[in-house]
């Protein structure tokens, strides 16, 4: 199995690629594991299509599969210990580098990770060209830290979301 160390400042990535067996997936299936690291500590591995690409910029990681459904950027919360905390938070946490003014349309408790999750769902202004944007965000936490996932642009088409969602999904502890 090869494995790329990715540093990013106070958070790792781990990326190592996995065949399906490994991760009780089909058997048609190939993804790729990913954990993410703090302080050297394996916090979450998340399951992504093969072929995905991952990227970083500064505290951030960037998904994208091959085939361009899948894109989302995740990062951690600094100083959350909740995700409660994060949710009153969270549109201060896009504002730099996604979408400001971003106002909830929907809200959705969920599980990941075993844990309370929030998505929210909505409209903003893409801090890039100051165009209209969606997003959808999804405040998780994981080992006593909240992570915020983000999708955006000005189209976000269900198959996206629903693709986000599905790698969210697979969140848990390595």
């Amino acid at each position: 199995m090869k494995s790329n160390l990715l540093s990013l400042g106070c958070l790792t990535l781990l990326a190592a690629g996995a065949h399906a067996a490994e991760t009780n997936a089909p058997a048609a299936a190939k993804v790729s594991s990913v954990v993410i690291q703090v302080q050297k500590a394996d916090l979450l591995k998340l399951d992504l299509p093969a072929g995905s690409k991952v990227t970083t910029s500064g505290e951030r990681v960037a998904v994208q599969s091959a085939d361009g459904v899948l894109f989302f950027q995740l990062w951690q919360v600094a100083g959350a210990k909740k995700v409660d905390e994060a949710l009153v938070r969270y549109a201060g946490l896009l504002k730099q580098e996604d979408i400001r003014d971003l106002q909830g349309s929907v809200t959705n408790a969920v599980t990941i990770a075993n844990a309370p999750a929030w998505v929210i769902r909505g409209s903003g202004v893409e801090v890039d060209d100051g165009d209209a944007g969606l997003a959808e965000v999804v405040l998780f936490s994981a080992a006593d830290r909240v992570f915020v996932a983000c999708a955006h642009g000005e189209h976000l088409t269900p198959a996206e979301s629903k693709a986000m969602f599905a790698v969210l999904q697979t969140a848990r502890k390595p």
